[in-house]
């Protein structure tokens, strides 16, 4: 899939996971540095968190139930733009890098 596809795909929901494996399948193609691919894991997984806290807080304080749901739906489409956004970014930086070397 082209990136171009992929950056059109990462704003819609739940498709945009798909990315995700994209990403993994050229880090195994391209065999490059398993400690980049873990470190932008780790920004995913920070991002993730980042991005739920508002949520946790919202569900401690038994905010409305409206403020509520309307908090999990954002999360859970942050989360996955969040994860589609740090794997095209890095799937460029490799693709650029395979091309000047």
């Amino acid at each position: 899939m082209k990136i171009k596809t992929q950056k059109i795909l990462r704003f819609i929901p739940i498709v945009n996971f798909v990315i995700m494996f994209i990403w993994i399948g050229m880090y195994f193609k391209y065999s490059t540095k398993q400690s980049q691919f873990i470190i932008n894991l780790l920004k995913m997984f920070a991002g993730i968190i980042t991005i739920n806290i508002p949520r946790f807080i919202i569900n401690k304080l038994d905010g409305e139930e409206i403020l509520i749901q309307l908090a999990y739906y954002m999360t859970v489409y942050l989360t996955f733009f969040w994860i589609a956004y740090i794997a095209v970014k890095d799937q460029i930086r490799i693709m650029e890098r395979q091309e000047v070397i």
